[in-house]
């Protein structure tokens, strides 16, 4: 499985899970690099 293929699973289970964040993807010359996940923290 490549690369891209695997952030889409990820994207897709972040989905399911009504994840409330960001996600920051790194690009070098056409490849991706590092796949960082920010999770927000929702404080009452």
């Amino acid at each position: 499985m490549d690369k891209l293929t695997k952030i889409i699973h990820l994207l897709e289970a972040l989905m399911k899970e009504k994840f409330t964040g960001s996600i920051k993807i790194k690009f070098t010359r056409g490849n991706i690099s590092i796949v960082k996940r920010f999770e927000e923290i929702l404080k009452k």
